[in-house]
């Protein structure tokens, strides 16, 4: 299965709201999924499809929020922050590889970051 590696658009980075983050949250941990199953060539609809698998993923980071305490509809920066650290743990754990966590780590740490100076 060929995949492009996924990052951040600059445009992706203007004018965010913390809710905005938590929705590239999403898409960038999917995509990450998306990259581990591409990277052991496994082919993504023996097992599990897209809408499945963006499910699983929405649930996940639903279930970080709820972890950190964090309020769904209107999430905080450090929930956040505690949701990326859940997911990086998680994705380690299950045998992501090691340049894949790194990447989509990076990635949401620029959205973190760009939301910080953003909306304060």
């Amino acid at each position: 299965m060929e995949y492009t590696k996924w990052s951040i658009k600059e445009e992706d980075l203007k004018d965010l709201t913390l809710k905005d983050a938590r929705n590239l949250i999403i898409i960038c941990f999917y995509e990450a999924q998306k990259e581990a199953i591409a990277s052991t060539k496994k082919d993504m609809n023996s097992k599990i499809n897209d809408g499945e698998m963006y499910n699983s993923v929405l649930a996940r980071v639903r279930f970080a929020s709820k972890q950190c305490g964090g309020d769904w509809e209107n999430p905080s920066l450090e929930c956040l922050l505690s949701i990326v650290k859940y997911l990086e743990n998680s994705a380690s754990a299950a045998g992501t590889p090691d340049d894949i966590v790194a990447h989509h780590k990076n990635q949401i740490l620029r959205v973190l970051e760009a939301c910080e100076k953003q909306c304060g």
